[in-house]
């Protein structure tokens, strides 16, 4: 019986907490933005570039 309560109680906070990953992206990530932009604004060094834009899986 106490098992089947805490099973359900940990599967209750694992999606509150999958919720709220989803739900508040972290500030971090805005101000890291913005910094590319305005690096990207200032440079015309097209290896740069590439570096700034290059995406990771």
């Amino acid at each position: 019986m106490w098992f089947q309560i805490l099973e359900e109680l940990e599967l209750a906070f694992w999606k509150y907490k999958q919720e709220r990953k989803r739900a508040s992206p972290l500030p971090k990530d805005e101000h890291s933005g913005g910094v590319k932009d305005s690096l990207l604004a200032n440079s015309s060094d097209p290896v740069e570039m590439r570096r700034l834009n290059y995406q990771t899986p």
